[in-house]
């Protein structure tokens, strides 16, 4: 599980940024949507739909149709829960 690998530093409130990525941002990495740093803001990063808190609806859908779901994992993320409590959601929960 990419969330308990180790390569990836946790931040939250964006799905990337220069300290690390949020759990949403992670699953992008790991189906291969690319969230670069923005050419126009240095430091912040962006899908390529330019998104930075969420994932598009297309990528969301991937994780989960309730919307609920997405909403619960960043809301973890976001209040300090570890990736590895995160991972342990998403194999009870998904």
């Amino acid at each position: 599980n990419a969330l308990r690998s180790g390569k990836y530093t946790q931040t939250n409130g964006v799905l990337r940024d220069c300290n690390g990525w949020c759990c949403l941002g992670v699953f992008c990495d790991v189906v291969g949507i690319s969230i670069d740093e923005d050419p126009e803001y240095p430091g912040c990063y962006a899908g390529p739909n330019g998104e930075y808190d969420y994932p598009s609806k297309d990528v969301q859908n991937l994780i989960s149709e309730d919307w609920a779901d997405i909403e619960k994992l960043a809301s973890m993320n976001d209040t300090c829960h570890s990736f590895e409590k995160i991972a342990d959601w998403i194999e009870k929960n998904l």
